[in-house]
This record gives structure tokens, sequence and C-alpha cells, in this order.
């Protein structure tokens, strides 16, 4: 379980870096995010994601 959350946290990252520098749009991100959702299956990203 460990290491699909590890995974899944390198993947977003490098996803919100291309983000930042304008390589790709947010509706791309927002569809990538969706299937590493579907692909991984992270249970405490998601969680993470929505503290403040």
């Amino acid at each position: 379980m460990f290491q699909t959350e590890k995974d899944y946290g390198i993947t977003m990252a490098i996803a919100k870096s291309m983000l930042e520098k304008g390589l790709i749009t947010v509706c791309e991100y927002d569809q990538f995010k969706d299937e590493m959702l579907k692909k991984y299956q992270p249970k405490l990203a998601p969680l993470i994601a929505i503290l403040p």
C-alpha cells in the first residue's frame, strides 16, 4: 500500500510542476489526476489533499 501512495504522490508532484510551468492546462491536470486516482487507488492521498 505504501508504494502505491508514494508512486501516486511522485506522479502528481510532477504533474503539478508541469501545470505551474504552463506545460499543461488545468483541464489536462484534472483529467490526469482522475486517471491516476483510478490507476493507483490511493487511500491516504485524497484525504491529505483536502487538509487546509
